[in-house]
């Protein structure tokens, strides 16, 4: 999957906060493994946000079409592969 580019001169402590908000919730994710749709839903719109706070609008539809995405898809490109994550 593509890093997430910051836009240049962006490192606020807005980022900063949205950074280590995305920190947190990969390590809740991770821990729990299982979770119920709403919490699914809560989390995605808190990730997305933050993702689209720090790198601007292009990551819009980046974080709409994989909430949809199968973890073991490849795209026909080979740039996203989610089945390792």
């Amino acid at each position: 999957m593509a890093p997430l580019l910051l836009k240049k001169g962006s490192l606020s402590s807005t980022s900063v906060r949205d950074m280590l908000h995305l920190l947190m919730c990969r390590n809740e994710i991770t821990a729990l493994r299982k979770y119920s749709m709403d919490t699914f839903e809560h989390r995605w719109e808190s990730i997305s946000e933050a993702i689209i706070r720090l790198g601007g609008d292009v990551y819009i539809s980046l974080c709409r079409e994989l909430k949809m995405t199968p973890l073991d898809y490849i795209d026909p490109d080979d740039k996203i592969f989610l089945g390792d994550m």
